[in-house]
């Protein structure tokens, strides 16, 4: 039984790329009809370019002999493949609204992000000065492991999630915007932190090597904080009532001594025990 057009297009819209792909060849009116759908699902650059329907694939892996001039303003998520080392000055004419680049990657971003972006990451190798290179719209940004740059004045108000990666430790005293909802450290993130997390954030992670005061840096609303397993420092501070969940993240059940906690009435202490 033959169905609708429109009805046919439903259906297809909720399959995978391979499904979509094979119930919209049994015959040659169904086969037109992939000029309608979106494929949705990541695919290789070079697989699809050749095909007459090549415009409605979504979310695409980009190399270094592919050819940014035939992208298809439909595509909304970009993944650079890992040796992609290129400019990738291209972006700032797409619609994309994620980008993500591979391990090897480390050029200067600025002027190459579109308005419509809203998550970034960033591969391993990255390093390179990034002032002035989010567009207001972005929410969420990932930096790789080698990343260690400032980050003064860097976030556009509307930035919601960060991850920091291994190598970072600079300071980020007055760094986030009113908008943060999370954030979390690396590994070596060991600096003092000297003005508060801004009032809508909920979540702040701690890395390993962190081990500094923490005295008046959380504000009301504040609901789940992990101290890594460097944190050696009384809390003498009283937490702000929306905390919910303390992470604490240790070798001994010794180490915990030196912790001066008084639990509140409303906060769960999780304890994370890790191998030496």
């Amino acid at each position: 039984m033959d169905f609708p057009s429109d009805v046919v297009v439903l259906i297809a819209n909720h399959m995978k790329n391979r499904y979509k792909n094979n119930y919209l060849s049994t015959n040659t009116a169904s086969y037109k009809l992939k000029q309608v759908v979106f494929f949705n699902q990541n695919v290789g650059f070079s697989d699809v370019c050749d095909l007459p329907y090549f415009s409605r694939f979504t979310n695409i892996t980009f190399g270094a002999r592919d050819n940014a001039e035939f992208i298809s303003s439909n595509v909304s998520k970009i993944t650079f493949k890992s040796g992609y080392t290129g400019s990738v000055e291209f972006l700032q004419t797409l619609n994309i609204k994620k980008v993500k680049f591979g391990m090897m990657f480390n050029r200067c971003v600025k002027k190459c992000f579109p308005v419509s972006i809203e998550s970034i990451t960033f591969g391993s190798a990255f390093d390179q000065d990034v002032q002035g290179c989010f567009p207001m719209g972005i929410k969420t940004i990932k930096f790789g492991s080698h990343f260690n740059k400032s980050v003064k004045g860097c976030f556009p108000a509307g930035v919601k999630s960060i991850i920091f990666g291994r190598d970072f430790d600079k300071s980020v005293d007055n760094c986030f915007s009113p908008g943060l909802k999370s954030v979390a450290f690396g590994e070596y993130f060991n600096q003092p932190i000297n003005s508060r997390f801004p009032a809508g954030t909920k979540n702040v992670i701690f890395g390993t090597r962190f081990n500094q005061s923490v005295d008046n840096c959380f504000l009301e609303g504040i609901k789940n904080i992990t101290f890594g397993s460097g944190f050696n420092r009384s809390i003498n501070t009283t937490f702000p009532t929306s905390v919910k969940k303390l992470f604490l993240v240790t070798r001994s059940i010794n180490q915990l001594k030196i912790l001066s906690l008084t639990i509140q009435k409303n906060l769960s202490l999780v304890i994370i025990l890790i191998n030496k």
